[in-house]
């Protein structure tokens, strides 16, 4: 029960703060902006759910690719502080696009 209640609060302030995000990129009305914001966002996300999904697979094949508990743990760490970096990049150039 815990676990599906954290999920779920995570959820809702990543996806509330990730729409606020993209309202503001959007609301620049320029087509160039809005798109290096979805490349910029978009690629980091999927080449990290490809390498972890095949990180995964690897280990449940072969036991030994496995990566220990707290390498999977610095990953996620890792990829929060990229993906918050990335948001801060992209509210930092809406800044620079309205001066």
């Amino acid at each position: 029960m815990l676990t599906g209640l954290v999920f779920a609060v995570g959820m809702g302030v990543t996806d509330t703060f990730d729409g606020w995000v993209t309202a503001k990129v959007m609301r620049t009305g320029k087509i160039e902006i809005v798109r290096a914001f979805r490349r910029r966002l978009g690629w980091p996300i999927v080449a990290i759910c490809v390498a972890m999904a095949a990180c995964m697979a690897a280990g449940k094949l072969d036991p030994a690719w496995s990566l220990p508990e707290s390498w999977m743990a610095a990953l996620g760490a890792a990829m929060v502080l990229l993906m918050a970096a990335l948001y801060g990049w992209t509210l930092l150039g809406l800044r620079r696009v309205r001066a």
